[in-house]
C-alpha cells in the first residue's frame, strides 16, 4: 500500500487516520488527539479538510465538528516578530 500523507506538519499518513476510525474515534477531535494531525506548524490549516473528507466516509457529514483550536502556550508578543534583530 502506498503511503499517503495526509498532515505535512505532523506525518500522519492515511493509514494512521484508517487505524484511528477503526479504533472507534469518530470525530475530529478524537482523531486529532490520536494521531496529532492539526498540531504542527499550520494548526490544522492544511489538513483539516482531507481528515473531515475521509471521516464523512465514515459518519454521516452532519454529525463532523471542527476540533477545538488552541492558542499557543506562551504568547510572542507581535514587536517581536515586527522588529528586526538589532531592535530585539
Amino acid at each position: 500500500m502506498a503511503k499517503i500523507v495526509v498532515c505535512l506538519c505532523e506525518d500522519v499518513l492515511l493509514e494512521d487516520l484508517a487505524d484511528a476510525i477503526a479504533a472507534g474515534n469518530e470525530d475530529i477531535e478524537s482523531l486529532k488527539r490520536y494521531t496529532g494531525f492539526g498540531t504542527g506548524v499550520c494548526q490544522g490549516k492544511s489538513c483539516v479538510a482531507h481528515v473531515a473528507r475521509i471521516l464523512a466516509n465514515k459518519v454521516p457529514a452532519a454529525e463532523i465538528e471542527p476540533f477545538t483550536p488552541r492558542p499557543p502556550v506562551a504568547p510572542i508578543p507581535l514587536r517581536l516578530l515586527a522588529a528586526d534583530e538589532e531592535t530585539r
